[in-house]
């Protein structure tokens, strides 16, 4: 089976770094392009470009680092949402 295209949903939980983690291992292992979906929601996270600076920065670097193809989208809202019409495009 070939994975072309990896989507990961990455948070401020502790979880996260597990699902980066696995997702960067499939990706190097099939040769595909990872994106990560990075949501903050909204009433706890300030709503400016500034709040994705360090995830983004984070993600670049770990990817750079295992020498994967990526690329990041951070959103504000309700994950479950934007995963769901992220996946449809």
């Amino acid at each position: 089976m070939t994975i072309k295209d990896i989507l990961v949903h990455l948070d401020e939980s502790p979880q996260s770094e597990t699902r980066m983690g696995i997702a960067l291992e499939l990706a190097k292992t099939h040769d595909a392009r990872l994106t990560a979906n990075y949501t903050a929601v909204s009433q706890l996270a300030d709503e400016t470009e500034d709040a994705m600076t360090a995830p983004e920065e984070a993600f670049r670097e770990k990817t750079a680092d295992a020498s994967v193809d990526a690329d990041f989208c951070g959103y504000f809202g309700e994950p479950q949402t934007i995963m769901a019409l992220h996946a449809q495009l």
